[in-house]
């Protein structure tokens, strides 16, 4: 649903204002051209990374119409795209999560946030698990479901990202103690969501006390990141490290 929501988003954002009374097969190169520039000339100017997203929303629409409509070609890919992939991945150290961790959270995101750098699985996976998710005497967690916001839905529940993200995933000592005192000081049933609380409300607070924290700023999203950097680090196998994220491929990991 979050894929669909922000793809339309682009679409409606970018290409319909320029192209929607435009028969596909009118779309020149030189009109791809003028659009590009139009994008470049905006103020405050796009990102690399949005350029890059909307030229590939365009270009799909145009592939889409090649492959089955007809078109004789895609005229993005003649003229040329704009943009550029982001290559640096934000992320923190060890170190860096351990100042934010130590920064007066409350209980309930110490262990939230602990579970996500040590574990390095996505927040809505996240906030979909439940005490009988997690066999504290085997060390590991089942991942099998994920929490969404979805506009006009609210958070809704819905099987992980991929296949691959359906998973069990080990857990240090140290975190099976932190989830299990949470556990036992909230009174959690093994039904229960271990973590009822909103996914703005999660962004907000990690927010707030990085900068309390005096530490660079990045999303929740990058704890994620920074757990794979910290097993990259450790000489960890790439291989091993696409199953314990759930990555769908190896590229991406």
């Amino acid at each position: 649903p979050t894929t669909y929501e922000s793809t339309w988003h682009t679409i409606k954002l970018s290409i319909l204002p320029t192209f929607e009374n435009v028969p596909i097969d009118k779309i020149s190169r030189a009109a791809v051209r003028e659009w590009e520039n139009s994008l470049l000339s905006r103020k405050p100017p796009l990102s690399q990374t949005t350029l890059k997203v909307y030229c590939r929303r365009l270009s799909a629409i145009l592939n889409f119409a090649v492959k089955f409509y007809g078109l004789p070609y895609n005229p993005l890919t003649r003229a040329g795209s704009i943009g550029k992939s982001e290559n640096h991945i934000a992320h923190w150290t060890p170190q860096q999560f351990t100042r934010f961790i130590t920064s007066g959270l409350p209980p309930k995101y110490i262990a939230f946030f602990c579970l996500l750098f040590w574990t390095g699985c996505r927040r809505g996976e996240a906030l979909a698990l439940t005490p009988a998710d997690i066999d504290f005497n085997k060390r590991e967690m089942s991942i099998n479901n994920t929490i969404l916001h979805v506009t006009g839905r609210g958070d809704v529940i819905t099987p992980p990202k991929t296949p691959t993200s359906v998973r069990k995933v080990a857990l240090p000592p140290f975190l099976c103690m932190i989830l299990q005192d949470w556990i036992e000081r909230a009174g959690i049933e093994s039904n229960q969501e271990l973590f009822e609380m909103g996914i703005r409300t999660v962004s907000n607070t990690m927010e707030n006390y990085t900068k309390k924290a005096g530490l660079p700023h990045i999303r929740v999203h990058d704890l994620r990141h920074s757990h794979a950097s910290m097993l990259i680090n450790m000489g960890i196998s790439p291989k091993l490290i696409q199953e314990r994220l759930g990555h769908k491929s190896i590229s991406t990991t």
